[in-house]
């Protein structure tokens, strides 16, 4: 993730918008040991120029979720600018 990028979603009733070190902060927080059994699958992707955008689905932490993730192509390697989320209510 671009050190500028950020993600930015609803979670627990509101509007949430965390800077690329705030979000990793976050993750680390809520995680005490790491997933067992991820999943995750790319449901659409795109590439115009030097831009692109990938829609993922995953189930991490025991939340389903759909990102859109959009990437700029840059010195060679394409980095995440943006991720916005959908959290799925649990079923």
């Amino acid at each position: 993730m671009h050190e500028k990028s950020c993600c930015i979603g609803h979670y627990e009733g509101g509007l949430e918008r965390d800077s690329r070190d705030a979000f990793i902060s976050a993750v680390n927080e809520a995680v005490d040991t790491p997933d067992p059994a991820p999943w995750h699958a790319v449901n659409a992707n795109s590439i115009v120029g030097d831009v692109g955008m990938v829609q993922v689905e995953n189930i991490r932490l025991c939340m389903h979720s759909n990102d859109t993730l959009t990437l700029l192509r840059h010195e060679n390697r394409w980095i995440i600018v943006s991720k916005v989320f959908f959290l799925r209510p649990a079923e």
